[in-house]
């Protein structure tokens, strides 16, 4: 059986990317593949936008642009939600950590 995230990742991706999901509790490869679609639109359609929502979420710009030699469009949006994932996932356990 999967993990579920940390509701706080949940509720931070969730609300910049305007996500909407109505669950705080979600499994990770899901919520992947539900940012992975969200991170393809914004590809696609508001790649400003995205810039602007990676910047707030301070994604390193070099493994973003690693992110983006990925063969196809999806695999980059995929590989893209992995570094916003993984990222978030650093600054609650920062939080975490120091805030004691």
């Amino acid at each position: 059986m999967e993990d579920n995230l940390d509701k706080a990742v949940v509720e931070t991706v969730n609300r910049n990317f305007e996500l909407k999901l109505r669950r705080r509790i979600i499994p990770e490869s899901e919520f992947l593949e539900i940012l992975s679609l969200a991170i393809a639109h914004l590809l696609n359609n508001n790649t400003q936008k995205l810039l602007s929502v990676l910047y707030r979420l301070d994604v390193d710009e070099n493994k973003f642009r690693q992110a983006l030699l990925a063969e196809d469009s999806r695999q980059a949006a995929g590989n893209i939600a992995a570094l916003v994932l993984a990222r978030e996932k650093q600054k609650l356990e920062f939080r975490r950590r120091y805030s004691s």
